[in-house]
């Protein structure tokens, strides 16, 4: 990954951190990724914001609960996805438990970005890398299976419903997050309201 102040891969000549590592560039590619959808303006605009959010309050691992809060607050605009766990495979960073999100089978994962051991990774918006100045097709492997998840985190939080999930994230960034990013998108909701209704929601395992 380009450090802020190496030149940017794009051969504009400029610092990295003026050129696609500035969020406003970034933003921009998601609008020349090939996906199309309905309701394609929402989902942007929900992925830049649930983005620039995890940028303010890094948290290394924290992909369960990124995926918890992208999956509810795109239900609550009514974009149909699934939030998915298993295995995945990062060139360079080898296989581990992961937690995403997918809409019509493609992935949109934030948290990959920094991983639990503060390794760093290309952001994925419809199954492509954000993070090079490029459009390609994401290098992560969200169909891979190996080891199997593990059963004292990974399986537990499978096994746990959406809602139970939330009330126990760690560090309160569970529905915490959830409302502050909803505020900026304008959406008006209720915890109370959407406890009841994740209560029963579990996790899409992806095995092959």
């Amino acid at each position: 990954m380009l450090g802020r102040n190496d030149i940017c891969l794009c051969s504009s000549g400029k610092k990295y951190k003026k050129c696609h590592g500035n969020d406003e560039v970034y933003n921009k590619e998601i609008l020349i990724i090939p996906f199309e959808h309905p309701q394609k303006k929402v989902i942007c605009d929900t992925y830049v914001a649930i983005n620039e959010d995890f940028r303010r309050n890094p948290n290394p691992g924290s992909c369960h609960i990124t995926s918890s809060v992208m999956y509810v607050l795109l239900q609550e605009q009514n974009v149909e996805c699934e939030v998915c766990i298993g295995e995945v495979e990062v060139p360079g960073l080898g296989y581990f438990d992961h937690s995403w999100i997918e809409i019509d089978g493609v992935p949109f994962d934030i948290a990959i970005q920094l991983t639990l051991d503060e390794k760093r990774h290309s952001r994925v918006y419809a199954g492509h890398d954000l993070n090079e100045c490029s459009i390609d097709p994401s290098m992560v492997n969200y169909r891979f299976s190996k080891d199997g998840l593990d059963n004292r985190v990974a399986g537990e939080i499978y096994r746990t419903p959406l809602t139970n999930y939330l009330d126990n994230a760690p560090d309160q960034r569970g529905w915490e997050t959830i409302e502050r990013i909803s505020s900026k998108l304008g959406i008006d909701i209720s915890r109370n309201v959407l406890r009841e209704k994740y209560k029963h929601t579990g996790r899409k395992l992806i095995e092959v």
